[in-house]
C-alpha cells in the first residue's frame, strides 16, 4: 500500500511527515539538553566529591598543622566559590534547575 496510490495519500503522507520532523527535532533537543544536564552533574559530583575529602578528623588534623599552606583546608573552608567572587556559572545553572 505505501507504493501504491490511493485517495489522499499524499495528504497523509504530508501530516505525518510534519509529526515525525517536529517528533524527530524534538529529540534531538531533548538529546542536547540531556548532555546539557550531565555536564552540570558531572562538575556537581566532582565539586561534591572534593568537599567529602575534609572529615571532621581531617579538618582537626590541617587545623593542627595550620602552619602551613593548606590548599584542602582553604578549599573546605571556602567551598565552591569564595563570597567576594561572582557565582560561577555551573552553579547558577544547578540551583535554577532545582527551583524548576
Amino acid at each position: 500500500m505505501q507504493y501504491s496510490n490511493f485517495p489522499k495519500k499524499l495528504e497523509i503522507q504530508y501530516k505525518y511527515d510534519l509529526i515525525i520532523k517536529s517528533t524527530r527535532d524534538e529529540l534531538n533537543e531533548l538529546k542536547i539538553r540531556r548532555e546539557e544536564l550531565f555536564l552540570l552533574y558531572e562538575k556537581i559530583k566532582n565539586e561534591v566529591n572534593l568537599l567529602k575529602r575534609v572529615n571532621v578528623d581531617v579538618f582537626k588534623k590541617m587545623l593542627i598543622s595550620s602552619n602551613q599552606q593548606n590548599d584542602m583546608l582553604d578549599y573546605y573552608q571556602r567551598g565552591v566559590f569564595a563570597e567576594w567572587e561572582d557565582v560561577p556559572e555551573w552553579f547558577e545553572k544547578a540551583v535554577n534547575e532545582m527551583q524548576g
